[in-house]
């Protein structure tokens, strides 16, 4: 990675939208990684835990190939 995306990856992992998000981590695991934002499927636990019933159902637990983690993040944002 170079330095300009590595320096963008820590100014993004310091915001207050990480820093809400890190608010739903379970006790025991206390670093929250960008690779963990990057698949989609800390996302959908967050929102499960806001709403229960999401409108979406097409999460992959799978998260090996980037189409995968794609797939995951467009079924948020595109319901």
């Amino acid at each position: 990675m170079s330095s300009s995306a590595v320096s963008a990856v820590g100014t993004f992992m310091k915001s207050p939208l990480v820093s809400w998000a890190k608010t739903f981590q379970d006790e025991e695991k206390k670093i929250l990684e960008y690779r963990c934002l990057c698949d989609g499927l800390y996302i959908y636990n967050m929102w499960l835990e806001i709403d229960p019933h999401p409108p979406y159902h097409g999460i992959s637990t799978s998260t090996d190939d980037l189409a995968t983690r794609i797939r995951n993040l467009i079924s948020f944002f595109i319901t």
